[in-house]
């Protein structure tokens, strides 16, 4: 019975989000809107670069076969096609989660931070 209490105690401090709903065009407690802030950008800017590799590589081509300028350059001996989606679209989406781990903390810091003056 003491459990259930303590249990029921701990949900108390985010009953405040669950009273409004939760929408992304139009969020509506300023937390929500700093994270939005936050991700929507690095979610544009990887979906841009997934998609931009490939496609300038399929742009370039100059043949059927795909060979063109970016398949006959190299970069560090490796041809400049396999270089962009080797090392360009999977090391872009590690550096943004990496900048976005940096950026919630801090996020996270600033509510945490409000909510116990609050308190």
């Amino acid at each position: 019975m003491a459990d259930e209490e303590k249990k029921n105690e701990s949900y108390d401090d985010t009953d405040v989000y669950f009273e409004h709903e939760v929408n992304l065009l139009s969020p509506k407690t300023p937390f929500m809107k700093d994270f939005l802030k936050l991700s929507l950008p690095l979610v544009i800017i990887y979906v841009f670069v997934l998609i931009a590799g490939p496609a300038v590589i399929f742009l370039t081509a100059e043949t059927a076969d795909g060979m063109g300028p970016l398949t006959e350059a190299t970069i560090l001996s490796f041809p400049v096609h396999w270089f962009i989606v080797a090392f360009i679209c999977p090391g872009v989406p590690f550096i943004l989660s990496i900048i976005f781990a940096i950026q919630q903390d801090k996020l996270f810091e600033k509510y945490a931070d409000s909510e116990s003056e609050s308190a």
